[in-house]
C-alpha cells in the first residue's frame, strides 16, 4: 500500500489493519501476504470518436496507476 500523500510504501501491514465486509457483514481475512511477485499490465484502450474527448484523462490515470504500482518496489 501507498500512502497517498508521501507517495510512499506502508511498511508492515497486518491484516488486522484491515476490515472486509460482504454485505454488511464482517468477513474474517484468512489470507495475507505482502508478496513482491512479477506482474505484467496491459493497457488496452477505445479510440472510438465517442471515447476521445476524455482519452486523455484515461491516460493520465493510466500514467499515475502505473508509477503508483512502481513505487512499492
Amino acid at each position: 500500500m501507498v500512502n497517498k500523500k508521501t507517495r510512499h510504501v506502508v511498511p508492515s501491514l497486518k491484516a488486522t489493519d484491515f476490515e472486509i465486509y460482504e454485505d454488511n457483514t464482517p468477513q474474517r481475512v484468512s489470507a495475507f501476504s505482502q508478496d513482491t511477485v512479477p506482474l505484467s499490465v496491459v493497457l488496452l484502450f477505445d479510440l472510438t470518436d465517442s471515447v476521445r474527448p476524455v482519452l486523455k484523462s484515461l491516460g493520465e490515470g493510466a500514467l499515475e496507476a502505473l508509477q503508483t504500482s512502481q513505487a512499492g518496489r
